[in-house]
């Protein structure tokens, strides 16, 4: 299932909460520090997050078997503060084919679904750990 929308809130190059519309042909053209990296970035956390999924991780910013090596919490986040929290979203669609595909216990209409996910990431100075 493509991605249709993705949203990003103090992260990296982005400082507001911010939508990017993704089309099956999406250019990210834009001058110096515009947030193109940090959509890229983004997605590549989330994507990792998921493929490293024996990490005990709520997001995977770095790790050994990490594709893109983001670094630590406090630098990704743009305010570069601990006390402030990051987002990360997307948005997709689930055509009548694919909801036989959804878990048990989740109800789909006979139209088309939208499935939105926004998480929400925090850190602790003291431990860096991200939750």
């Amino acid at each position: 299932m493509p991605i249709d929308k993705l949203t990003i809130s103090n992260f990296k190059g982005i400082a507001d909460k911010t939508e990017f519309d993704i089309k099956p042909l999406t250019f990210f053209i834009g001058p110096n520090s515009s947030g193109k990296s940090s959509c890229i970035h983004a997605l590549a956390a989330l994507s990792q997050t998921i493929k490293l999924s024996s990490s005990k991780l709520p997001i995977v910013l770095d790790d050994e078997y990490a594709q893109v090596h983001l670094g630590r919490f406090i630098e990704v986040i743009h305010s570069k503060s601990y006390s402030d929290q990051m987002e990360i979203g997307i948005s997709f669609s689930i055509d009548k084919a694919s909801h036989r595909l959804m878990r048990k216990g989740l109800s789909v209409g006979k139209e088309d679904a939208i499935v939105n996910a926004l998480y929400s990431f925090k850190s602790t100075r003291r431990t860096q750990g991200v939750h």
